[in-house]
């Protein structure tokens, strides 16, 4: 995912799928940003740098493929639960740009530790300054 929105330590990013109902055009699935330090106020900062060649990252829209949107909100829903012990991580590219200035050119992505914060139909998050990652240098 690269569509983040927010400011000073509160983030949010989304994912949209085409809507099965007809009165609406799609549906995005919410999920809020989780800050281990409160301390930490810039996206990138939030973020842990991976090397993602290790992992196996699922895109939510081919895993979700053929479920109705109350079957993926059931199922995202799930993972707030305490007895749940499944976890979201949200895993998105560095900006090329951002990559210019950093050192160790390896760990391309960062990933974060996310809850789901549900379902808004029709909507589109933008954020006002489309480089978050870039200006929080």
């Amino acid at each position: 995912m690269d569509n983040f929105s927010g400011a000073n330590g509160e983030y949010q990013t989304s994912f949209s799928l085409k809507s099965e109902d007809k009165k609406n055009s799609h549906d995005n699935y919410l999920f809020k940003i989780i800050k281990q330090d409160y301390n930490q106020t810039k996206l990138f900062e939030i973020g842990t740098r991976i090397n993602a060649d290790s992992l196996k990252i699922t895109d939510p829209k081919q895993f979700f493929s053929g479920k109705d949107n109350c079957e993926i909100h059931a199922e995202l829903s799930l993972t707030n639960t305490s007895r749940n012990k499944a976890s979201i991580f949200i895993v998105t590219e560095i900006p090329p740009e951002r990559m210019l200035s950093e050192t160790d050119k390896t760990k391309k992505y960062l990933i974060f530790e996310a809850i789901y914060n549900g379902t808004v139909k029709d909507s589109v998050f933008t954020n006002v300054d489309k480089n978050i990652f870039l200006r929080e240098q």
